[in-house]
């Protein structure tokens, strides 16, 4: 069985998927990709047991094809050889030959019938949307996900649609929460929410930046399946319940800060560099539009202090934060001004854009730390 495909082209689809394939694997077709040649259109698998994603391209083959090839082995061999067609020849015994323009290379697949089948969609609520917008929400929640295995819906993004055309992306990590709403989102099937893990979302944040078209989005009851015209990723859901996030968020919020971003983004960073690396703590004093960020560390007598202009309503207030987690969830926020919205220094702080898309609602929780400085 013999096809001949670009290397160039075969080495981008490969290392599209590369990353499905974890470094231990609990069975040893599963290091392998899987090859199925039909109609002169090679359809590439990889797949952990949890997470499965394809690509397809075109080949000049006379017959169907269908095997395992060694992953590692493939790339590596992909990335050290110049744009040319290769001829891959295929036999029953799963002994594959390569031959490029001046070389040929041999090596040993698995048999393509131990490789796990695909799960298929099934009794599905669909939704359609561009790949941006998904890809948006994925930029804006993945480094809220928690690490702790014993809060498992902690450790994945809550996709959650709702009866008014809306759909949610939400994580925590149970010091900071991120929400992204859409609205006027348009699907078909009851409206549910799940919670998807990390692996898939970190290859969809690569993927998606090269994807200029919307994106099938397929939940079931265990899984998740996305799907364009040049990808296709099937996920295993996380079977828990997402924590009833929306009891943590303040709604109403005396004390509000207004303040340009790349500032405090800036100052954090410097004073970060003096504070307790235990817990990188920074107190916000707020006083007649001034912001004043203190750090200190007693350990090594460091200390920190600087102001930033910004427009505040309320009574003078000190309230301290993790610098490290409070940076992070205001360097994710794009646009040039932020509002902080306080109830007092034990609640949930709200960070949000100081200008908000007509349909959409960005908004970050952060959770204040005691401090006496």
């Amino acid at each position: 069985m013999t096809f001949i495909i670009s290397s160039s082209a075969l080495l981008k689809n490969t290392q599209i998927i590369s990353g499905v394939i974890a470094s231990h694997t609990v069975l040893p077709v599963l290091e392998n990709f899987l090859f199925e040649i039909k109609e002169k259109k090679l359809k590439i698998i990889a797949s952990d047991l949890e997470t499965t994603m394809s690509v397809e391209m075109q080949v000049e083959s006379k017959e169907d094809i269908r095997f395992c090839i060694p992953s590692k082995t493939l790339i590596e061999t992909l990335k050290n050889i110049s744009e040319q067609p290769l001829i891959f020849n295929v036999d029953e015994e799963n002994l594959i030959e390569i031959k490029s323009d001046k070389g040929k290379y041999n090596l040993r697949g698995e048999n393509a019938n131990d490789f796990p089948k695909e799960t298929l969609p099934a009794d599905t609520c669909n939704v359609e949307i561009p790949a941006s917008i998904l890809l948006s929400a994925i930029q804006y929640t993945i480094f809220c996900i928690g690490t702790d295995e014993n809060r498992p819906a902690m450790t994945g993004v809550h996709f959650e649609l709702e009866n008014n055309n809306q759909i949610n992306f939400v994580s925590t990590d149970a010091h900071r929460l991120a929400l992204l709403r859409k609205k006027n989102i348009e699907y078909k099937g009851d409206a549910k929410g799940i919670v998807v893990p990390k692996k898939p979302l970190i290859l969809l944040k690569s993927i998606l930046l090269n994807v200029n078209e919307d994106v099938l989005i397929q939940f079931s009851d265990k899984h998740l399946f996305i799907e364009s015209s040049t990808f296709k990723l099937a996920s295993r859901l996380i079977d828990a319940p997402f924590p009833e996030y929306r009891v943590v968020i303040p709604k109403e919020n005396p004390f509000k800060l207004t303040v340009q971003k790349e500032s405090l983004v800036l100052a954090l960073k410097r004073v970060m560099i003096y504070s307790n690396k235990s817990n990188y703590l920074v107190s916000l004093h707020l006083s007649s539009n001034k912001l004043n960020l203190v750090t200190l560390d007693i350990d090594y007598n460091n200390e920190a202090r600087e102001e930033i202009d910004c427009i505040y309503e309320g009574d003078d207030l000190k309230i301290g934060f993790n610098a490290r987690l409070f940076h992070e969830s205001i360097s994710a926020i794009n646009n040039e001004n932020i509002t902080i919205e306080i109830l007092n220094p034990q609640k949930g702080v709200i960070i949000k854009p100081a200008e908000q898309e007509e349909d959409e609602e960005i908004l970050y929780l952060a959770m204040p730390l005691s401090v006496d400085f």
